[in-house]
């Protein structure tokens, strides 16, 4: 089970804070990305179990992905 926790604006364009997906093997970020209904534009911040990650990370079973939106202001 890989558990996707969403931030900010991203709550309210996919409708859900937390998702979990079942996978069944290794996955790109990329892939699940679409899967809970976001665009590659609409993430700003990765974080892969608790540290930064890039958008072409692999993500496997009992991962923790949090995804932000692009933070703007000063």
């Amino acid at each position: 089970m890989i558990t996707i926790k969403l931030n900010l604006t991203l709550i309210y364009i996919v409708g859900k804070k937390v998702i979990e997906l079942d996978v069944k093997c290794p996955v790109s970020l990329h892939e699940l990305i679409s899967k809970v209904g976001l665009t590659q534009s609409e993430i700003g911040m990765i974080i892969k179990n608790g540290r930064w990650a890039p958008m072409d990370c692999i993500v496997e079973e009992n991962d923790v992905i949090q995804l932000f939106p692009h933070l703007e202001g000063g």
